[in-house]
């Protein structure tokens, strides 16, 4: 059980990225303005600096782990080197490409790459900052917009952990918001006044994440910014435009007869890119057309007989760039009206000032124009640091909430809908095809599995959390078996959210079990519980009616669990007496007959 009065020394936020992550860290007592890492294991040369550190982990011909970073660029024996590996990390991310890696995959190197990455920052501290071992170390991290179960961060936890980074007493590990909420605080940072409206586009690897922001106060040293609508996530960025390039040209290769299979294919056509310096080209890319040509050279040893002495290039045309970009872009610009379309529904007399502009792609003079040609009443910025935004954002919003008590984004929305599963009264109209069941407590008939829905999609989220009142019927004898709530989500929008579990976008996230005190049964008057004698004359038999508030505190990336009895005793999710079970339960099974019993107290009864 975490300590209350445990507080950070010295706060680390790494922005794990698509092909590079960033490091940056502050401390106390100054808390001053973040820094980043600069220097890294695998450079070339001891003065040269990297903000960022690429993502990738080498593996030798026994599947060990040979090195990681920088280093995997000259290492002179790696079998295989994994990177790009990011979105699998989520078993549900759709991608038809022919070599994606397994889920299972994506986590071992996960695994590899962050033990790598906390054993170098834990060796580089050590060298760098007095009293290292003792300070007490929060490494935050932040999830992708995409990512909405809740699950998936208790999973990315629990890897962080196996990676090193809570493996003695004073070092924590906090996941407390998602990229786009992180890179929202850095840009706000910025120079802005009291009541701007800002959308920030944090445009990376492998996702572009959007939100529009009021800035609610703003001075050196307090920032606090509101969300005004949810944060919203999209697959576009600039890694999807290197798998466009790979795509053609390995059909170029099949056209010239090049021998090999499509995967094969598909690993040659990516050392050619790498050799053809693709990626600066790329990046330096802004529309013009002269001289943006890219030539690949397919090797000689590789090439069918027939070209034997020739030189055969592949060309990728500048048009065929843009062609790339573009493609990316249509998807971003379309999230970009469809968010600034709803911030008009719901509030009219506000408009999008600013637009910032973070991350890889985002610091694309492409992407820049073309934003600007398109956003005629908008003005588009660029980060300073568009790179650093998120790894940065981290530290700025939790230094902020260490020194000032206030953290910089307040007033999020959530991006899903999430509910618990209770019984209703039934109602034979508006219930048809619901299961129900008759109680042997009370003899009514209640249909089980409806949603409680605690929080919609799109409404803002209390700091302090959503509580909600209800009902347990326990049975006399079974007062220490303890009950289960079933929550769930659904990214339905919130005015067509279904009523049940039967429907198939509802999916279960966690149970939440919990055992309830003896002295809470114990005697009539002092007891805590109803008790029901039942009788002869009766349709009920002997029971009880346990009545608490159920709290749940959604945060940006997790969830968070209270049972609070009636006289303010809680069960925290800390509290031994009640457990979060993560495991994904199987869609269509029955509840336990000591889950499906509870109720919202506010519900009429049957009658």
């Amino acid at each position: 059980m975490e300590s209350f009065d445990w507080k950070p020394t010295f706060v680390v936020g790494i922005d794990f990225g698509m092909t590079c992550t960033a490091v940056a860290y502050s401390s106390a007592p100054e808390w001053a303005r973040p820094e980043c890492v600069q220097k890294w294991t695998g450079q070339y040369h001891e003065s040269q600096l990297a903000s960022k550190v690429a993502t990738q982990v080498a593996y030798d011909g026994n599947g060990e782990l040979q090195s990681w970073g920088f280093k995997c660029d000259w290492d002179r024996v790696p079998t295989s080197v994994e990177k790009e590996f990011k979105l699998y990390l989520d078993p549900m991310f759709p991608d038809t490409y022919p070599n994606r890696p397994s889920h299972e995959e994506a986590v071992t190197w996960y695994k590899d790459y962050m033990k790598s990455l906390y054993d170098y920052l834990d060796s580089l501290f050590q060298r760098t900052i007095p009293d290292w071992a003792q300070r007490n170390v929060e490494f935050l991290f932040s999830v992708p917009t995409t990512w909405t179960s809740p699950r998936l961060t208790e999973q990315l936890k629990s890897w962080l952990s196996a990676a090193g980074f809570s493996n003695i007493y004073n070092r924590r590990i906090k996941i407390s918001q998602t990229e786009a909420e992180a890179a929202a605080v850095y840009a706000a940072k910025q120079s802005f006044k009291v009541g701007d409206i800002i959308m920030v586009a944090d445009a990376g690897g492998a996702t572009t994440d959007i939100n529009i922001l009021e800035i609610k106060e703003h001075s050196q040293d307090k920032t606090q910014l509101t969300a005004l609508n949810k944060a919203e996530g999209v697959n576009v960025g600039s890694t999807l435009i290197n798998e466009q390039a790979k795509r053609l040209v390995k059909d170029r290769l099949q056209t010239l007869s090049v021998p090999g299979d499509v995967s094969d294919l598909y690993w040659l056509a990516e050392d050619m890119l790498q050799q053809g310096n693709f990626e600066a080209l790329k990046c330096g890319f802004d529309g013009a057309y002269a001289g943006m040509d890219t030539y690949l050279t397919v090797p000689a040893d590789r090439l069918p007989t027939s070209y034997r002495g020739r030189r055969q290039p592949v060309v990728i045309t500048a048009e065929e760039l843009k062609c790339f970009f573009d493609e990316q872009l249509d998807v971003m610009f379309e999230s970009i009206y469809q968010q600034m379309l709803e911030l008009t529904r719901e509030r009219p007399q506000d408009s999008v000032k600013y637009l910032v502009l973070s991350g890889g792609l985002g610091s694309s003079r492409y992407v820049q124009k073309r934003l600007k040609a398109r956003l005629a009443n908008v003005q588009v910025l660029c980060a300073p640091e568009p790179q650093l935004a998120v790894a940065k954002g981290l530290v700025m919003d939790r230094i902020q909430t260490l020194s000032r008590g206030m953290a910089v984004y307040t007033g999020k929305c959530s991006r899903v809908s999430y509910g618990v599963l209770c019984r209703l009264p039934y109602d034979k109209v508006a219930m048809r095809g619901e299961r129900v069941t008759k109680d042997i407590l009370d003899g009514l008939l209640w249909a089980e599995d409806q949603v409680d829905w605690l929080i919609k999609e799109g409404e803002a989220v209390p700091d302090e959390g959503l509580t909600r009142p209800f009902r347990l019927k326990i049975a006399k004898g079974e007062e220490h078996d303890g009950f289960e709530a079933q929550f769930v989500m659904s990214d339905r929008p919130a005015r067509a959210l279904p009523k049940s579990l039967r429907s198939d976008t509802v999916s279960r996230i966690c149970s939440v079990s919990a055992r309830f005190r003896h002295e809470e049964f114990s005697g009539r008057s002092s007891g805590q519980f109803k008790h029901k004698k039942g009788g002869l004359l009766s349709k009920s038999k002997e029971h009880f009616v346990a009545e608490f508030d159920l709290k749940v505190i959604v945060g940006s990336a997790d969830l968070k669990f209270e049972l609070v009895s009636k006289d303010g005793r809680k069960y925290s999710q800390n509290d031994t007496r009640i457990e979060v079970n993560w495991e994904e339960a199987k869609p269509k099974t029955r509840s336990k007959k000591w889950a499906r019993n509870m109720y919202p107290a506010l519900q009429r009864t049957p009658s």
